[in-house]
């Protein structure tokens, strides 16, 4: 099992304690492999052109795969059943393989956790990392037309510093250094790729996102995320409303419309208590659903109707942690467990009953993690059936595991059917470096059997068409009601039914 991690592409490192693979390879009997890669401006800075063209931490990530097919056999390791699974950028990292021609062969089963090759920090078009190579250049004092010669004779620390002035995070308002189209790595946009069945179909996919992604991403945590100082007593409207404009990461080429549309969209019209605690909630869904859960939800469709070689998805419904009971089980909780934290007990306010419990979890979920690299199941049908495009079930991941079905169909319906309507789904601008192409993915032979489907699975393809065929009817109307509402809703807000900002609550991501 080769890990890859996460870090929106910027920060990280496979010596991180909290991905020690000790507990993972020890009670699943697998062999774990972590790596480091380029981050930042050293992995992913692109001038669209060859002498910069990007992507070198994903080039970086293909040698680490390529070496382990060479050498993983002398550790008792087989090269013809290697697992790659990554979070967050890691997990789009791992989806971005699928969709690469270099990358194939050099695995045989994915896990995708919290990331996809659909999600907007999977990749940038050109124009933005143009731009924030120019913005770079200005800041270290280079010229674009040799970029390249001038960055080598500068220090590292001062291009890093420069970095941390032109990018931000997956809240702000500041671009992301981010894979791009090279026509080497990548021959289209991911979200192409990925829609147009471009993609590795030869191998079992297990993706999933844990229950309450955005809490994680709200904390103020020194080193980790800026947050948003003063969360824990809630936000106003007012904040939630600056919040969500200064976003620009929701969806690909976003527009005014998009950002009021989901304002309205993620605005509690019904339950008018406790309203700070109520705008706090919904920012988190909002940050959940577009970041991730849409994202795996599509990314998990288009596998099915591609017939990948089984697709697994999941919820991540459980978590014991030093944080507030409001930032739920946060992006990164299904880590605890996976890696086996419990087994070291760093949480020191659990109890030793409630230790055991998470000992007992934490065993439980290594089991489906490994399961499904030695298998290409995470377990029996019964108890983990496969995702479908008719039932669409998953997993609640929890001390008592249950299937579910259906996830969020109407906020999937918003981000997966409406917005699109709104605004190209995503960068339509070629890749400027041009060289020579390479065989596509879909068109190698397939070296792994791939399971035959049941004629009732091409029934559910049509069934399929037929409701995308009426969402888009109601998506259509939803669209005019829409706008009526908002007309209403900025009546309303001239009136002046605003909500007071006890304690000076900022209004400003960091």
């Amino acid at each position: 099992m080769v890990w890859i991690y996460g870090g929106r592409f910027s920060v990280g490192s496979a010596a991180y304690h909290s991905y020690n693979g000790q507990y993972l390879a020890t009670e699943g009997k697998v062999i774990v492999v972590t790596f480091n890669y380029r981050l930042g401006v050293l992995g992913f800075l692109s001038t669209g052109s060859k002498e910069i063209p990007g992507n070198f931490g994903l080039l970086d990530q293909v040698k680490a795969l390529q070496w382990v097919q060479q050498n993983i056999e002398r550790f008792g390791g087989n090269s013809k059943d290697v697992t790659i699974f990554g979070h967050s950028a890691g997990a789009a990292s791992v989806a971005l393989h699928m969709l690469s021609p270099l990358s194939y062969g050099l695995y045989h089963k994915v896990i995708i956790q919290s990331g996809s090759a659909a999600a907007t920090f999977a990749a940038s078009d050109n124009k933005t990392a143009i731009d924030l190579a120019s913005a770079l250049a200005t800041r270290v004092g280079c010229n674009m037309s040799e970029l390249k010669k001038c960055l080598k004779s500068k220090n590292v620390s001062e291009i890093l510093k420069a970095q941390r002035n032109i990018t931000g995070d997956l809240l702000s308002d500041k671009p992301l250094l981010l894979p791009v189209v090279d026509n080497h790595f990548l021959h289209d946009f991911p979200y192409n790729l990925l829609v147009g069945g471009k993609f590795n179909q030869t191998v079992p996919a297990m993706i999933g996102v844990t229950r309450n992604e955005g809490g994680f991403f709200v904390l103020p945590e020194k080193g980790v995320t800026p947050g948003i100082p003063g969360i824990d007593k809630g936000i106003n409207q007012t904040t939630f409303d600056s919040c969500v404009r200064r976003g620009r990461h929701w969806v690909y080429n976003q527009t005014l419309k998009v950002v009021e549309s989901v304002i309205f969209q993620y605005t509690d019209w019904i339950n008018q208590t406790n309203p700070l605690a109520r705008f706090r909630q919904k920012y988190l869904d909002l940050i959940t659903d577009s970041l991730f859960k849409a994202p795996a939800v599509r990314s998990a469709q288009v596998f099915v109707k591609n017939k990948l070689n089984e697709t697994f998805f999941y919820c991540f419904d459980h978590v014991k942690s030093r944080f507030p009971t409001w930032a739920g089980v946060f992006h990164g909780s299904d880590l605890i467990y996976v890696f086996g934290h419990p087994f070291v007990r760093y949480n020191k306010n659990v109890s030793e009953s409630n230790q055991t419990e998470e000992i007992i979890f934490s065993k439980k979920v290594i089991t489906f993690w490994s399961t499904f690299a030695k298998t290409g199941k995470p377990a029996p049908d019964s108890e983990w059936p496969a995702y479908t495009l008719g039932k669409e079930q998953y997993i609640s991941l929890s001390p008592e595991p249950s299937v579910q079905a259906k996830m969020l169909p109407e906020k999937m319906a918003f981000w997966n059917s409406l917005l699109p309507t709104l605004t190209e789904q995503q960068p339509t601008s070629a890749p400027l470096v041009a060289t020579k192409p390479t065989t596509s993915v879909t068109s190698r032979p397939s070296t792994t059997p791939v399971t035959p489907r049941p004629p009732e699975q091409r029934d559910e393809v049509d069934d399929k068409k037929a409701e995308y065929a009426l969402i888009g009817v109601v998506a259509a109307l939803g669209l005019l009601v829409l706008v009526l509402l908002v007309v209403v809703w900025r009546y309303r807000r001239k009136l002046g039914d605003g909500i007071s900002d006890p304690g000076g609550l900022t209004t400003r991501l960091i």
